[in-house]
């Protein structure tokens, strides 16, 4: 099989060079990564504290244990449900935020300073 010659790389638009040169052009994550750990937690104490406690304390330790598994399920789809609620609201917030830049750099475009 011969080879192919290589092809030189696409070159980089100039909208991308100048977003690297621009470090506010950069989201920062920690308040994403915070968010995440919180929920990451939950997700695991959540579910396993209710099935204990509902075992022990709310049905009667003779009973079966499926409703303290249905209890343990309902509040881990709670916490599924929470955490994208949370990200779908981050989101619009960021949106919101971009969309005011937008018009705060338009209207300053004219003037002098």
């Amino acid at each position: 099989m011969p080879m192919m010659p290589a092809q030189p790389l696409p070159r980089t638009p100039e909208h991308l060079k100048a977003a690297e040169r621009n470090p506010e052009g950069h989201a920062d994550l920690s308040g994403v990564m915070y968010t995440l750990a919180i929920f990451t937690v939950a997700m695991v104490l959540f579910p396993i504290g209710t099935y204990f406690l509902s075992r022990d304390y709310v049905f009667s330790p003779k009973t079966s244990l499926t409703y303290p598994a249905i209890s343990a399920v309902t509040v881990a789809n709670a916490v599924l449900i929470a955490f994208i609620y949370v990200a779908f609201r981050e989101d619009a917030d960021d949106a919101a935020r971009d969309k005011l830049n937008k018009v705060r750099e338009k209207s300053s475009v004219g003037k002098v300073e």
